[in-house]
């Protein structure tokens, strides 16, 4: 690692700040240009991060660890997608047919009925936990 882990983070939440400020400076504007940049962005982004999760999970420390200039490489990748131009390439090159080719299948996965039950089974969970907690904190207040 030339950088280091903990200062390729700091570098990497810096990004990530920068990169919302100008996220809410896009949403300011008349442009829709620079919102689909900025959207486009933080889509991949949030793939990468589940990607990184989910490798992670399956492979542990090895496959990150093990890879030269790994957080190096990940940062670089941000930089890339956020500042210069990136996402717009990723997106013209590949990414507008990996989501009209799933379309369908994501439909089709928002109508099924085991998927609306697991949500609504999911939100009443939740309901119940917020009164729960809600129930809790009156009482420690008396």
């Amino acid at each position: 690692m030339v950088l280091g882990q903990g200062l390729t983070d700091l570098c990497t939440r810096f990004l990530l700040v920068y990169c919302g400020y100008k996220s809410f400076q896009s949403i300011e504007t008349e442009s829709w240009k620079d919102d689909a940049h900025w959207l486009t962005f933080w889509m991949l982004y949030a793939f990468f991060q589940f990607l990184e999760f989910f490798l992670d999970f399956i492979y542990s420390y090895i496959l990150f660890e093990k890879i030269p200039f790994y957080y190096e490489l990940k940062l670089g990748i941000f930089i890339y997608i956020g500042l210069c131009g990136g996402s717009k390439r990723f997106y013209e090159a590949c990414g507008k047919k990996l989501i009209i080719a799933s379309q369908n299948t994501v439909s089709q996965l928002g109508e099924n009925e085991n998927v609306k039950n697991m949500f609504s089974t999911v939100q009443n969970q939740q309901k119940n936990l917020q009164a729960q907690l809600q129930q809790t904190l009156n009482r420690d207040a008396k």
